[in-house]
């Protein structure tokens, strides 16, 4: 049964939400005191009392900034912003796995970290393992090999704060527990997994904690320390001009796998870490967050953005019909309702929704977005041609005035490369804009995903190519992503990603 009529007056359906939304049927999480900390990248929305909000604002910062000192990136300043909830009880109700202590997602509009008010931002180190996947991909075009990809991520990402100093190196527990009780991969493995979408969990838990061992090493040597950025610049090289993995490496880095195996197992057993320390006075010299208090109504609105990140429609729409009932919430709120009745193909619902949200801030690039988003999902259901015709000029016509609202938004290029490419015929000006996308953030794989079947249909193979495994480098096996990229490798070349021949049609 539907909640409303859709051909009621606009006017009386927005009062109508507004009633229900007024008195909900048990206290939730939206009565619950909650604050906002801001910082210049990130917007931590947190249960916890302020003390511990800015601590964790203040984490973050200071590991972005200290992972500029450790690497070649020329900046952390992120081209989308990320919000960090802190959740109190089981993540179910957010779709969102119950047993995390934390989760990063990323995406085009912005990024997003959960984490367990239970936990600490040093106990989930899997989110800031994602985050600096984000900050390094951002900064470079080069498909680094999966071991140093993921072992320096969980070298970075087992930073934390002790007394005055910010401290980065220290072995992980939860890794050194793999470490002394998991059988050992040999590093032929590690350097080249092959078949890992099959390995066991144990396995792969594994591999993990020896590509952390192995970036230790390389890291720890102070003979190895100073050539370590030309030995991997080397190796990188040799693998991209084609040649097996461990050879490269052993060339790269002047020593053979079996005495690797041998040396990176012996740096373990004597237990002798070494770790970097900042003042964290001196890496973040001025902090200065802006703390608020958020009302009910914006509590409910972010709240409603999470569920609908995590599919839980019915927990979004619920919190959305809250947050619909103040002024401040209500534009975007209405858009949040819109998306639910979308996601459920209840297009007709959906409708005067969008064009109600447009109405009320017709200066929310958000808003022109999320309209545009909706015609475009028309477009991908509908069969009949003018139809898709019509959907198309609709979707078009709202990214425009996105666009004309935000010129900066990676969203709104990918948007409109979606869109050229639903054409089947303009390639080159679909390639021009999400070519413009990546350009703003270059950790996303849907738009190298677009980019690499845009190239296909513009005949360019070799970009069409490099795109397609851009996505096999940077995501999971077992992805979505994933897969599209290798059908499109397997069109364009015949071979399955691992290199053997395609099976004929």
């Amino acid at each position: 049964m539907r909640s409303f009529n859709p051909r009621l007056p606009m006017a009386l359906v927005v009062a109508i939400i507004c009633f229900f939304g007024a008195a909900p049927a048990f206290a939730g999480l939206e009565d619950r005191k909650w604050i906002e900390v801001k910082t210049k990248n990130f917007r931590v929305i947190s249960a916890l009392n302020e003390r511990k909000s800015v601590e964790l604002a203040r984490h973050l910062e200071l590991f972005r900034v200290a992972v500029a000192h450790l690497t070649n990136v020329r900046s952390t300043d992120s081209p989308i912003p990320t919000k960090i909830y802190v959740v109190r009880g089981n993540l179910k109700r957010f779709g969102l796995d119950p047993n995390a202590a934390g989760m990063f997602l990323p995406g085009l509009r912005y990024n997003t970290m959960v984490v367990r008010d239970s936990v600490g931002i040093q106990e989930t180190s899997i989110i800031l393992h994602e985050y600096v996947h984000f900050l390094t991909r951002n900064q470079t075009s080069l498909h680094y090999p999966m071991w140093f990809d993921e072992g320096f991520a969980e070298y970075l990402s087992g930073a934390r704060v002790h007394r005055e100093y910010f401290e980065i190196g220290r072995p992980p527990e939860h890794r050194m527990a793999n470490l002394n009780y998991s059988w050992w991969i040999h590093m032929r493995k590690i350097l080249a997994p092959d078949g890992y979408e099959d390995w066991s969990r144990e396995r792969k838990s594994m591999f993990y904690a020896e590509a952390w061992a192995l970036v230790h090493y390389l890291q720890g040597q102070p003979d190895r320390r100073a050539s370590f950025s030309r030995s991997m610049a080397a190796y990188i090289e040799r693998v991209e001009s084609g040649h097996d993995d461990v050879e490269a490496f052993e060339a790269a880095f002047g020593i053979s796998v079996s005495e690797l195996n041998k040396s990176v197992r012996r740096y373990l057993n004597k237990g002798k870490f070494r770790y970097f320390q900042y003042e964290s006075a001196q890496l973040l010299p001025v902090f200065t967050p802006e703390v608020t208090r958020l009302s009910k109504a914006r509590v409910s609105l972010a709240l409603a953005q999470l569920a609908l990140r995590g599919g839980e429609l019915d927990e979004a729409e619920r919190w959305f019909r809250l947050a619909v009932a103040d002024e401040q919430t209500r534009p975007r709120a209405t858009a949040g309702l819109g998306d639910v009745f979308k996601f459920r193909d209840e297009f007709e619902d959906a409708q005067p929704l969008f064009e109600e949200a447009v109405r009320l801030a017709p200066d929310d690039a958000y808003c022109q977005l999320d309209i545009a988003e909706y015609w475009y999902a028309r477009l991908r259901n509908a069969e009949d041609h003018s139809e898709r015709e019509l959907y198309l000029a609709r979707a078009q016509e709202y990214l425009v005035a996105a666009w004309k609202l935000d010129d900066s938004s990676p969203e709104t290029y990918a948007m409109l490369g979606a869109t050229l490419l639903e054409e089947g015929r303009h390639y080159d000006r679909a390639i021009e804009m999400l070519e413009a996308a990546r350009d703003l953030l270059k950790s996303d794989l849907s738009v190298r995903l677009m980019l690499a079947k845009a190239y296909a249909g513009a005949d360019r193979p070799a970009d069409a190519i490099d795109a397609a495994q851009s996505v096999l480098a940077w995501s999971h096996s077992e992805s979505d992503a994933a897969k599209e990229a290798r059908e499109v490798l397997e069109e364009l070349t015949g071979d399955t990603a691992d290199g053997s021949e395609a099976a004929s049609s």
